[in-house]
């Protein structure tokens, strides 16, 4: 059921699939929501569905021993298909520099139309702006596919020990905060990611800042300003992906135009 209470889809089943015909399609069964009669993904034999309230289940245990608010934030994309349960809390947490504190939380993903895995991202909040930030990948996925043993447990069983990572963001970020970028280095990290229009008003708001701000970590949160507070989608439901397809492209630049001095 779409459970009303925290939003979410979980009486879902499988439905075969027939051609106009009527002949068996075998190779393909659609996942239904049984509540709207909307199909939400067709899949392969091979994949198994694994149920929000089986993912909560599961995580919640670890969610306790990791002292974050048991009552997530859930957001959807693919109307309904794909959904982000999001706990935060206040244990975690690092300054990047004096009161510039960032938040860490985990936020897991589970999907009926086989886009995604079961997993889930380390993510974080910088507080002073409330800015959505994108943890590099080494150290922020985790994640099991749907198919024959799929379960939620085992995400569960490596997250409390995979989470206290987060540290190793926070060094970064600080190494971030001592380089100061050429506008070269700064078009680099923009390029395809953003329009034109868009990277002029990036480098105006870059050079506007104050003279202590006007490094690595201050251009990362100009533009992490406007993928959490600016950037629109025409399909509402699925602005969770755009943002971070978009935050995960720009860390994985950064790292890339900046790798010798990472170092």
């Amino acid at each position: 059921m779409k459970n009303r209470m925290n939003d979410y889809i979980d009486n879902v089943k499988f439905k075969k699939l027939v051609t106009e015909d009527g002949t068996p399609i075998n190779d393909r069964r659609a996942v239904v929501d049984l509540d709207t009669g909307n199909v939400l993904g067709v899949v392969s034999p091979r994949y198994k569905i694994v149920r929000n309230s089986e993912l909560l289940k599961a995580v919640q245990p670890a969610i306790e021993d990791l002292k974050l608010n048991p009552d997530p934030q859930i957001s959807h994309a693919r109307d309904g298909a794909i959904t982000y349960f999001r706990f935060m809390g206040e244990k975690h947490q690092g300054e990047v520099r004096k009161g510039d504190i960032i938040r860490f939380g985990l936020e897991f993903f589970n999907s009926y139309d086989g886009s995604t895995p079961i997993g889930f991202h380390i993510i974080a909040m910088r507080l002073v702006c409330i800015n959505g930030l994108v943890v590099p990948k080494s150290v922020r996925e985790l994640h099991v596919r749907h198919s024959a043993g799929a379960s939620a447990e085992g995400l569960r069983d490596n997250l409390v020990e995979f989470f206290p990572q987060v540290k190793n963001v926070v060094n970064l970020w600080k190494k971030w905060n001592g380089i100061e970028p050429t506008q070269t280095q700064l078009e680099e990290v923009m390029h395809g990611l953003f329009s034109n229009k868009h990277q002029e008003a990036f480098l105006e708001n870059f050079k506007s800042l104050k003279s202590g701000d006007r490094n690595l970590w201050g251009f990362y949160n100009v533009l992490t300003h406007y993928t959490s507070h600016t950037m629109k989608s025409r399909n509402k439901g699925n602005m969770a992906l755009k943002q971070f397809d978009i935050g995960e492209k720009m860390v994985n630049r950064i790292g890339q135009v900046f790798e010798p001095q990472l170092v």
